[in-house]
């Protein structure tokens, strides 16, 4: 059904045929007038055929009824207008809807919002489409074809409709088990794909209602569906309601629904809008439904802004917190002038959490509060997800909180946690064989104050700690560091886990030369678990033995050995733990007396050897490094140079020497190495323009390292990066090496930088490469800041405004610099919004306030993108409507925003230019004694008579004026919008001449037995009496006058019964200008 434009009482009727293989797939109408049948209605015109070959597709809107041809890709465009059904426009666009699949011709067609057109087509078991179109309202050609594949070919596609704003696009597939495909559609009209929605229940049409919900047909249901469609295009609508409407006892629901002309929903129900957002720094949107597809919007916000784009969906952005009052404005071609009007009330949000800046964590774990004032009826949400009040940290992180209240209003904080503890890291955990060599343990933090202890006992209160493993056993290394600037305390530890190595005695006896006579033996094996052993000798030797006991502490003695040296290794089978042993096996055929001749290490090793021509091999017996020489030596003695082995160490060696004979001397010999003072290395990681490392305790200093820069001689050298440096020096007469591992990564020079224009002003500081602590100094203060520690500290809150100088200490180095003052200026985030009074079509200025956090700002406006000149304050003060903007600044921050001004219309009363009134004491007509002066409807009413407030003060709409004057009223439409309506009220009282039209001489009834008139308003009067002859029979000047019904009123002369004409001659006395003026009528004289 639709409306035929113009009217209020004529609907068209369109029908098209079922798809069924046997109608003629026609598409008629019938006119229905609403007036007929004493206003039941009836049919004026009926089943007028518009064409053959139509699909069961239909849609229309208030301009255009639009079809589909059947067998082909047409559409045809009716236009609707007041002179009837136009010609159609034919549109070939889209898939062709084919003769050969039935569901090509069925299904749902729907005309929406800003002309969108929807076409389900379906090809069951094959694909299920929609196609999306858009209609032109003024040509009625449908173009930009879209195409959605909905990716479900089972079932066929059927219902489908928009939601209210034109936002969504919903399409259901019919089949047992059914679907509502859910799309948005973006700004320039693609859709996409927002949700499938499967229903244990088999679904048709959809159908968009007055309430704003989308209703959908259940099969043998005796319910509808029902879902509300969500606008928000980021947002999912909730899930249908297979029973959302109850219908009638005794119905059931089939697969269709009325195909009624509702774009824009209210089409029955009357226009409104709803809204969401009502929350200040919430944007509030407002979703407009209209009576029709062609209506247009305009939209008056209540604080002086407005939106006249045709905009069914605006949003506002509301400055402040209150109650405004929103109208909505709906015009129309045919004549629609209605406005709607809401109150919304805006909220203020929580107050902003108690979330502080920053929050230093210096001993312990710290409690962070969203809350401090315990306002009720908050909800929390902080950035790791959790919703309680409070949260305990340990660890230095940013955190951000929103607490929410019961209005659904929220506010955000945003705060860090630094750790203002030195920073430690010793390391993990070691497992280590007993007499395993250890770094010494590094507490850093250069400067500060230490306490070590080994197992709780205190060892140390330097930054260093050796690691003692020459006894067996679990040890923990504890550390505190105190900061003497803070007295932040940080602990850490270490444990050691040394494990006990094997020890044995490895013994042998000589044997004969050429012969293999010898024995060795394992003695005095000592070791707590399992053990392995390993023997090696000459002529290929080796034997092994594994999962000793411990009780096996002798393995041996071993015969048939030949001379030459033997190793031997024992491992713990569950610590790893290994140690190993030489032993020489000797002939006696000459002698060999070992010597030490340099003691320093490296060391040296004199053979003296009765030997005639002789090699040798010189076995570590801890370590199996074998130093010798093949080539045959002639002499008694020989000096070898040795590995080495350590200062102040004891190594056995096996020296074995072989004579020219074959035959073997091994007799074993210690080296104990002397102890030189040992050369001691100190770096300044702080001198410039680059580090140095300087030497001490020896002369003549070699260096080499990865960064050495220039001479690499000398007790100082500079360096430009980290590693490990060697210098080799001499001390005590021995050449001695020390090395150092130097943790530098070249000069650093403390800065920092900041966004002044953040609500939380956060210093960074640079550099961030090395293990440093930052330190921070506000306005020359001698000590930092409690709080301000860290690479990234917190200030303010704005407004912020101090010098700021940056310590950065190398933690590792010690080394300490500052950074150059730097004023530090913290705006915060600047706000800006506008505010405006009333901006009437009446020609009177209205004023634009801009409302800004902004301690010391500037303003720049500009309307319509052009610089309004000389407007630098808070305020302008102009007429024309337009879009507004304000730029505010402070320092380099900048804020932004505008309001379009749209001038609401003035009320326009509807009095006529002048009334009159009959103000005598002789009216008794309350239709001429008095007159109703009636404005219109507005908001408020205040009435005037001769520019003085009526008393007392009358405010209604209708005004009941009695006597002459000048009267206005005073109007306030819904917008607040004045205007005045007047008019004038003159005393003008019209003659009056009436009487009786019958009288009876002989009535008992005194009134009834003369004839006399009542006259009013008049200065003079005459009055004849005429017969039907139009003889003269009575006259009289006296208004008062009785006539007797006989000649001349003698009643001894009666005149015959019957009718007699009468002529009254007349002067108004309000009129006499007017001059004579007569009156005619008639009486009836009855005998």
């Amino acid at each position: 059904m639709v409306t035929k434009c113009m009217t209020k009482t004529l609907y068209y009727i369109f029908t098209t045929q079922s798809i069924n293989g046997v109608s003629g797939n026609e598409l008629r109408y019938s006119l229905f007038d609403l007036k007929l049948n004493n206003g039941n209605g009836a049919i004026v015109k009926k089943d007028i055929l518009l064409f053959s070959k139509s699909t069961e597709r239909i849609t229309a809107s208030t301009n255009w009824l639009i079809a589909h041809e059947y067998g082909n890709n047409t559409f045809r465009a009716y236009r609707i207008s007041a002179n009837g059904l136009g010609d159609p426009i034919y549109s070939a666009i889209g898939s062709d809807h084919s003769f050969e699949v039935v569901a090509n011709g069925q299904g749902y067609m729907r005309l929406g919002p800003k002309n969108m057109l929807a076409v389900a087509l379906s090809n069951p078991g094959t694909s299920n489409l929609v196609e999306l179109f858009h209609l032109n309202d003024s040509t009625g050609m449908i173009s930009n074809y879209r195409k959605i594949d909905l990716k479900h070919p089972a079932g066929q596609v059927y219902g489908i409709e928009f939601s209210p704003g034109g936002n969504k696009l919903f399409a259901s597939v019919s089949a047992a088990s059914s679907d509502i495909f859910e799309y948005s559609i973006d700004s320039v009209g693609r859709p996409h794909f927002k949700k499938d929605n499967t229903l244990n229940a088999t679904v048709g049409a959809l159908q968009l209602a007055p309430d704003n919900q989308i209703y959908f047909a259940v099969n043998n249901s005796s319910s509808l569906g029902t879902f509300q469609a969500v606008e928000d295009t980021t947002q999912i609508t909730p899930a249908p309601n297979l029973s959302g409407f109850a219908l009638a006892a005794g119905t059931n629901s089939r697969l269709g629904l009325p195909n009624f002309v509702q774009h824009q929903s209210n089409g029955f129900g009357g226009p409104g809008f709803t809204f969401t957002g009502v929350c200040v720094g919430d944007t509030t949107k407002f979703v407009g439904s209209s009576t029709d597809a062609i209506d247009k919007f305009q939209w008056f916000f209540g604080d002086g802004s407005g939106d006249n784009k045709n905009n069914p969906t605006p949003k506002h952005l509301y400055a402040s917190a209150g109650t405004y009052t929103v109208s909505m404005i709906l015009t129309n071609r045919c004549g629609l002038n209605v406005t709607i009007t809401q109150q919304v009330k805006v909220n203020a949000p929580p107050a902003r959490p108690s979330l502080a800046p920053a929050t230093p964590i210096c001993t312990a774990a710290v409690t962070l509060d969203a809350n401090t004032p315990n306002t009720p009826g908050l909800t929390y949400l902080w950035s790791t997800g959790v919703t309680t009040k409070t949260i305990s940290v340990s660890k230095p992180a940013f955190f951000s909180v929103t607490n929410t209240d019961t209005n659904g209003c929220s506010s955000t904080a945003q705060g860090v946690v630094v750790d203002s503890r030195p920073q430690l890291n010793l390391g993990a955990d070691q497992t280590v064989c007993q007499n395993t060599a250890v770094q010494a343990l590094d507490a850093q933090n250069a400067g500060d104050n230490y306490v070590w202890k080994i197992n709780g006992t205190t060892s140390s209160t330097i930054q260093f700690q050796g690691v003692d493993t020459t006894v067996p056993g679990t040890f923990t290394y504890t550390v505190t560091v105190t900061d003497p600037i803070t007295s932040c305390v940080a602990n850490a530890q270490v444990a050691f886990t040394v494990i006990q190595s094997p020890t044995f005695t490895f013994t042998s006896t000589n044997s004969a030369c050429g012969a293999s006579t010898g024995t060795i033996t394992l003695s005095s094996i000592s070791t707590p678990h399992l053990y392995s052993y390993f023997l090696t000798g000459p002529s290929g030797f080796n034997q092994q033995g594994i999962d000793q006991p411990t009780t096996q502490t002798t393995i041996g003695p071993l015969g048939g050995k030949a001379a030459g040296t033997y190793s031997a290794i024992i491992t713990d089978q569950v610590s790893g733990c290994t140690i190993s042993n030489s032993v020489g096996v000797s002939n006696n055929n000459f002698t060999v007396t070992p010597s030490t001749v340099n003691l320093c290490d490296p060391p040296s090793l004199k053979i003296t050897t009765t030997a005639v021509s002789w090699t040798y091999s010189i076995t570590n017996s801890s370590t199996g490094v074998i130093t010798s020489s093949n080539t045959p030596f002639a002499g008694g003695s020989q000096t070898v140079q040795l590995p080495p082995q350590g200062q102040g160490t004891t190594v056995s060696y096996t020296v074995q020497v072989t004579d020219n004979a074959g035959c073997i001397v091994a007799p074993n010999f210690s080296i104990t190495t002397s102890s030189p003072t040992p050369l001691s290395i100190t770096s300044n990681l702080c001198a410039s323009p680059a580090a140095t490392l300087t030497a001490s305790g020896g002369a003549g200093y070699t260096w080499t390292g990865p960064g050495i820069i220039g001479s690499s001689s000398g007790a100082t050298i500079s360096i430009s990066t980290g590693g490990t440096y060697q210098v080799t020096g001499t001390s005590a007469g021995c050449s001695v090496t020390q090395s150092i591992t130097v943790n530098y990564n070249g000069p650093f020079t403390p800065d920092f930088t900041f966004d002044p224009c953040q609500n939380q002003g956060v210093l960074i500081a640079t550099p961030v490469s090395g293990n440093f602590t930052y330190r921070w100094y506000e306005n020359g203060a001698v000590s930092p800041a409690f709080s301000y520690i860290g690479q990234q500290v917190v200030v303010g809150p704005p407004p912020y405004n101090k010098n700021v100088v940056l310590e950065i200490v190398d933690s590792q180095s010690g080394c300490t610099k500052l950074s150059a003052s730097k004023p530090v200026q913290i705006v915060g985030q600047i706000t800006a919004s506008l505010t405006a009074t009333l901006a009437c079509d009446d020609g009177k200025p209205f004023t634009i306030t801009a409302v800004t956090n902004a301690t010391s700002p500037t303003y720049a406006w500009s309307r319509d993108g052009s610089t309004i000149a000389n407007a630098v304050s808070d305020t302008v003060k102009r007429t024309p409507a337009g879009t507004y903007k304000v730029d505010v600044t402070q320092a380099t921050c900048k804020a932004s925003t505008s309001i379009q001004i749209v001038k609401a219309p003035v009320p326009k009363g509807s009095l006529a230019a002048g009334y009159q009134v009959c103000n005598d004491p002789d009216n008794n007509d309350p239709k001429t004694k008095t007159v109703e002066l009636d404005p219109g409807n507005f908001s408020s009413y205040n009435w005037f008579k001769n520019n003085v407030q009526v008393n007392p003060p009358y405010t209604s709409q209708k005004y009941i004026a009695d006597s002459e004057g000048n009267y206005r009223v005073d109007l306030t439409n819904v917008f607040g919008c004045t205007g005045s309506d007047k008019t004038v009220v003159i005393n003008d009282c019209e003659p009056i001449i009436t009487g009786p039209n019958a009288f009876r001489p002989s009535s008992s009834h005194n009134e009834n037995s003369t004839f006399s008139l009542f006259t009013f308003y008049l200065n003079s009067f005459e009055i004849i009496v005429y017969n039907r002859w139009g003889e003269a029979v009575y006259e009289s000047k006296d208004e008062k006058f009785k006539w007797n019904g006989g000649y001349n009123n003698n009643s001894g002369q009666p005149l015959p019964g019957g009718t007699y004409t009468y002529v009254v001659r007349y002067i108004s006395s309000f009129h006499p200008d007017r001059g004579v003026q007569e009156q005619r009528s008639g009486v009836i004289l009855l005998r």
